[in-house]
């Protein structure tokens, strides 16, 4: 006889490039195909880019809503004709989409596990944050925390005590993003890998890597992905007379490769949930330089240097700390790889699935 599977509803508002977006691929990818039947739904359309790709290798079925920009009350209903259809026993929503199945779940009584994938105070506003704090107090929506510190700040804002709080850090490919033996540089090369947006302040990077320029002139900067402020960081590079030492990668199908291929990464974040760059980075062997926010501390610690936000000085101290010293950047990289580990996306799927376990009917029906 077939063991029946727990049946899982996954939902995310899109799969276009971004971090909380390759998370999701990576998890639905990395779930038990033999106790757990997955429903994957999407509430855009299909970009076909490069998450989608890991999503089509998966266990999941795939339900694309097309939903346009704000909130659509014909993807709501449709949704729930989904989910009437697929009958889930849990549902996992990451970013905005709790609100698409938030009065279905209360309905049938069954559990949304919630990923909080930023700061819980920018996550909602002020009546969307009244409606899901009286979701978590009542039990229907049992939020997961990214890391420590976002748990605490979630508990402190929610007033929500420790034991109704789960927390799963995010994933990483551990066996795609791998240290290689690199090839001796003319130039120690920073990386910095994220969406070219303002919460990232490359502006930022940008003047600290001049100010750490003008003291090693054989050091380069690459900066990997797009955005709405990629005119804007050009003009700044030719401002600061960096045209010869900074390169924009642009979105990349092979960010590995890129990682491999250089010394230090480097993330100057204004704000930040637990970034997979970062993870990504650890997995490749690199020294961090990062600023303190967010759960960024819960992973940079031995491995790394943590700097005040918006800190230009500080920020450019710690990369010259790095640039100049082999055996620190040795050391710090190899303590990048031995931490990064326990985060392997094989673990981090197994973590999810004990918690649609813990909180479904099915586990309930199973343990009588």
């Amino acid at each position: 006889m077939t063991k029946r599977r727990l049946r899982v509803a996954i939902i995310v508002n899109s799969l276009y490039v971004g971090g909380s977006e390759k998370m999701v691929a990576q998890l639905t990818n990395a779930l038990d195909n033999e106790e757990l039947e997955i429903l994957l739904i999407v509430n855009r359309e299909n970009s076909e880019g490069e998450n989608e790709k890991i999503v089509e290798k998966s266990i999941a079925e795939i339900i694309y809503t097309g939903k346009g920009d704000g909130f659509s009350l014909k993807s709501y209903l449709r949704i729930w004709t989904i989910l009437d259809r697929f009958s889930p026993e849990i549902i996992h929503t990451h970013l905005s989409t709790w609100i698409y199945s938030l009065l279905w779940a209360f309905v049938h009584r069954v559990k949304i596990i919630h990923t909080i994938h930023f700061s819980p105070k920018s996550e909602n506003d002020s009546l969307m944050r009244r409606v899901i704090s009286l979701s978590y107090k009542r039990n229907i929506i049992v939020p997961v925390a990214i890391s420590y510190s976002i748990r605490n700040e979630f508990m402190e804002i929610y007033n929500i005590s420790e034991n109704m709080v789960e927390v799963i850090f995010n994933p990483v490919d551990t066996v795609l993003f791998r240290p290689s033996t690199k090839v001796n540089h003319t130039k120690i090369c920073f990386i910095s890998v994220g969406r070219l947006v303002d919460v990232k302040n490359i502006p930022l990077l940008l003047e600290a890597f001049s100010i750490v320029n003008k003291k090693i002139m054989k050091v380069e900067l690459k900066i990997v992905g797009d955005g709405m402020l990629y005119e804007y960081l050009n003009e700044k590079v030719d401002s600061l007379n960096l045209r010869d030492f900074v390169k924009f990668i642009g979105n990349s199908n092979n960010v590995s490769n890129e990682l491999q291929n250089a010394d230090i990464f480097i993330s100057a974040s204004k704000s930040e949930g637990l970034p997979l760059s970062i993870l990504e980075a650890m997995a490749t062997g690199l020294p961090i330089v990062a600023t303190k926010v967010g759960g960024v501390p819960d992973i940079v610690t031995d491995n790394g240097i943590l700097v005040e936000s918006e800190n230009v000085n500080e920020l450019a101290a710690a990369m010259y700390c790095l640039a100049i010293d082999d055996s620190l950047r040795s050391s710090m990289g190899s303590k990048s790889r031995k931490n990064v580990l326990e985060f392997d996306i094989s673990n981090i799927a197994k973590q999810y699935k004990n918690v649609y376990f813990k909180y479904s009917k099915y586990e309930k029906t199973v343990s009588t």
